[in-house]
């Protein structure tokens, strides 16, 4: 499954904002995903914030197997930070 977008913003590094868009996509559309990144009590932390293209759906994006792909993404970061 091949995946594209286009990166809104880079506030390094605190905050990532991007486009997602799927070319077998479980849902319609594209995405706005921004991720904060921070730090509480020495401990990294990361909040991800995933809106839809207007009309899109809720159900099927609900049902996406984030589970299985979120650990390959942190485990990513310390190759850049």
């Amino acid at each position: 499954m091949g995946v594209g977008g286009v990166y809104r913003e880079i506030a390094r590094p605190e905050r990532l904002s991007h486009t997602e868009k799927f070319d077998m996509a479980w849902y319609p559309g594209e995405a706005l995903i921004t991720t904060v990144l921070s730090e509480r009590g020495g401990t990294p932390r990361s909040e991800d914030l995933a809106k839809r293209v207007a009309g899109a759906r809720r159900g099927p994006a609900c049902a996406a197997p984030y589970a299985l792909s979120m650990p390959l993404r942190y485990n990513r970061w310390g190759l850049y930070y």
